[in-house]
């Protein structure tokens, strides 16, 4: 998909099946760990936890700043940027928030 935004600035059938057949593997996989009640432990490791929320924040914010200005061609103002980062800053803290809940449901369902 990123092959086709760079190469041709514009997201093919392909990008768009691969793209649908990603998110439902990943759906998939998220439903069956619910099921079995299996959950990523981080409470022994919490810097851990800190740097993967600071990461999938970045990731966020690369990848909605890529596919939105990409394949249009248009210059990324510093509102965008502000935009974009204050989204990835909010997702950060919310993949910490879900994991310190399934982290403390964890301990619970240990108990």
């Amino acid at each position: 998909m990123l092959y086709d935004l760079i190469l041709n600035k514009e997201i093919t059938s392909l990008g768009i099946l691969a793209l649908i057949i990603l998110l439902t593997t990943s759906f998939y996989i998220v439903m069956m760990m619910r099921i079995k009640k299996i959950y990523i432990r981080y409470t022994s490791n919490n810097k851990m936890l800190g740097r993967n929320s600071i990461f999938s924040g970045f990731i966020f914010f690369v990848l909605f700043t890529l596919l939105t200005y990409l394949p249009s061609g248009e210059a990324i103002t510093m509102r965008d940027l502000t935009v974009n980062s204050m989204g990835g800053v909010f997702f950060g803290l919310c993949i910490y928030g879900y994991i310190k809940y399934n982290s403390k449901k964890v301990e619970e369902d240990e108990l």
